[in-house]
Formats: C-alpha cells, sequence, structure tokens
C-alpha cells in the first residue's frame, strides 16, 4: 500500500505542475452542462423530430475517455459493413460552420449559439457533417495497415467515437434522427483514475482530482438527461465490466441495437487489422482482458477531493467507504 500511495503521490506532483500551465474554465464547462437540458428538452426534441438527415449510416460512441469506447469500437468496425472512423471532430465543425462561429474548437459551444439552432440549420446539419464524413472515409482508410491499397470498400454504417460528442447527443439526434448512439461507461472511480495517470490534449479538467470529479459528476447527469428525453432505442447503454462478463451476450446486444447481422468476426476483435490512434490501441490488439475491470487505487484519505466531487455519480463497482471497504451504500445511486 506504501508504495503504490508513493506513486499516487507522483501523480499528485506532477500533475499539479500540468495544471498550472492549461486553460480550463470550469465554471463555464459545468455551467454548459447545467443548461443544456432546459435548452434541449423532451418537448424542444419533440417539436424537431424529422427535421434532420435521414442516414442511418452513423453510430456515434459516446463517453468518458478512458471508459472502453475503443474496445466497443474495434468490435463493430470487425463487422463487415461498419468503418471505425475513430475520433472526428466533424460533427463540431459543421455546428459551428452552421452557426457562423469560430469552428477552431468545436467543443466550446455558447449558450447563445444553442439557442440560434432552428429548424433551417437541423435540416441541413446532418446532410453538412455526412458530406464531410464522406470527404475524409477514403482518407482514413489510406493511412491504414494498407496504404497500398486504392480500393475503398463501401461500408453501410461508421463509427464515430470522438468521446465529448456526448455533450452533443441532442443536436446529433435532431440533425440524425436516425443515428444509434453507444454510452460506453465504465467505474467511475477507475476511469477518473485512469485519466489521472495520463497526458490527455484535450481533458483540461483531467490534472486535479476535485475538478475531475466534478466534470464527471456533471457529464453523469447529463447523460441522464438524454437518456431520459431520446426515444427508446436510439441510445444503449454499454458498462465495460457488463462487456468483460457476457463478451458474446453484448456483442450480440451490440450489433442488434445498431440493426447488424450477427457476425463471427466481431468476437475476434483483436485480429482487426485498422488504425488505432488512442492510449488504447495496444489493449485491442489482445484478446479480451480483465485486468482493467479493477485496477489498483490509493487509501482513500488520498482520493478525498475526487470523491467528493462525484458525488452520488459515485457507482458501486470500484467505489470504496471513507474506511477504504467496499461502498455498498452506493448501489443505489446507479441508474439503469
Amino acid at each position: 500500500m506504501g508504495r503504490r500511495d508513493d506513486s499516487f503521490d507522483h501523480f499528485l506532483k506532477g500533475n499539479a505542475l500540468h495544471r498550472a500551465g492549461v486553460r480550463y474554465n470550469e465554471a463555464e464547462a459545468l455551467g454548459l452542462f447545467a443548461c443544456l437540458p432546459s435548452l434541449l428538452s423532451s418537448d424542444v426534441l419533440a417539436a424537431a423530430r424529422g427535421l434532420g438527415d435521414p442516414s442511418a449510416a452513423p453510430i456515434f460512441i459516446v463517453g468518458m475517455p478512458r471508459s472502453g469506447s475503443t474496445l466497443i469500437e474495434q468490435i463493430l468496425a470487425s463487422h463487415p459493413q461498419v468503418f471505425g472512423a475513430g475520433e472526428r471532430t466533424e460533427f463540431g465543425e459543421a455546428l459551428m460552420r452552421g452557426l457562423h462561429r469560430d469552428a477552431a474548437d468545436p467543443l466550446r459551444l455558447s449558450i447563445d449559439a444553442l439557442q440560434d439552432v432552428g429548424a433551417a440549420q437541423l435540416s441541413a446539419l446532418g446532410a453538412d457533417y455526412l458530406q464531410r464524413m464522406r470527404r475524409a472515409l477514403p482518407e482514413i482508410h489510406s493511412a491504414g495497415p494498407d496504404p497500398a491499397s486504392s480500393k475503398v470498400p463501401r461500408h453501410s454504417h461508421f463509427t464515430d467515437k470522438y468521446p465529448f460528442n456526448f455533450i452533443n447527443v441532442g443536436l446529433i439526434h435532431l440533425a440524425l434522427p436516425n443515428a444509434r448512439f453507444i454510452h460506453s461507461r465504465r467505474s467511475p472511480l477507475q476511469t477518473c483514475l485512469s485519466i489521472f495517470s495520463r497526458i490527455f490534449h484535450d481533458v483540461p479538467f483531467g490534472y486535479d482530482l476535485g475538478e475531475l470529479g466534478r466534470y464527471y459528476r456533471a457529464y453523469d447527469a447529463l447523460m441522464a438527461h438524454w437518456r431520459s428525453v431520446l426515444p427508446p432505442g436510439v441510445m444503449m447503454e454499454t458498462d465495460y465490466e457488463a462487456l468483460v462478463d457476457d463478451f458474446e451476450g453484448n456483442v450480440r446486444r451490440l450489433l442488434a441495437h445498431c440493426g447488424l447481422d450477427w457476425d463471427e468476426r466481431c468476437l475476434a476483435f483483436h485480429r482487426t487489422a485498422r488504425q488505432v490512434s488512442t492510449a488504447s490501441s495496444a489493449q485491442v490488439r489482445r484478446p479480451l482482458y480483465r485486468t482493467s475491470v479493477q485496477r489498483w487505487q490509493p487509501r482513500p484519505a488520498l482520493l478525498e477531493p475526487l470523491l467528493e466531487g462525484l458525488g452520488p455519480a459515485l457507482v458501486p463497482a470500484g467505489a470504496v467507504s471513507a474506511a477504504g471497504q467496499p461502498n455498498d451504500a452506493a448501489q443505489g445511486t446507479r441508474r439503469p
């Protein structure tokens, strides 16, 4: 335990130094999350439904970084009808273009910009996104393991696993009402510790335990809103721990959710040759492993800012009480 605590102390000191040089406005980020449910309420979504592009090609994999999204994409990309496009920012760019905003940072969606979205913009937004993706897909394919191949296979579906599209779920649904979402989840504590132990260029909230916990809590609340307002069958929740426990059963459910026929190759995802550019690239080259279900964690006292920030978002898998024991009381906090 002492060595693990010493190791975590190095993470704390190193991340504190890194945080000092990172620009992150917590009030702005969490304020947007808090306003989205009223801007994109069930009534708003119902009134604007059917205005978008009818394509069912996109499969959006959303969630926090380090939650298992790369594994989900690798499984789906092993299906002959699915192209794994990786982490794409085209939707945010299309949104900013449609709103005549600067697209340099698609994540910086202002409340005023969202209020400007109307029927005309929604009807064009989905088509613009699809056009951007169609232009990009041949380039993505040529950068894969067989760059000499000039033939780009035709796929009926493609995945877009930019994790922060969880912010855009409501708008994506309006722009692409037949697209499917897969919400990739993992134990909040393990997700946050994994983020905290790495340097990401687009995760400015990941270097302070309190900020990380509060961000996760706001993300969890926003996903609960999307879950409550989306029509049945649009979004599927996939827990990493459940995927490991019943792999074939969950793969079958994933394919059915996306309207895909069963294909055995999805079970052998590690044999699929494709470029993976995330921190999990080495892991999806191996058969399914259980070592990431419960990884090491320091004493709860060192995690106090994170646990306090997570609050009710803390779920039983991986959760600890103040005494260092499994937090059975947290079982009631998990949403279906």
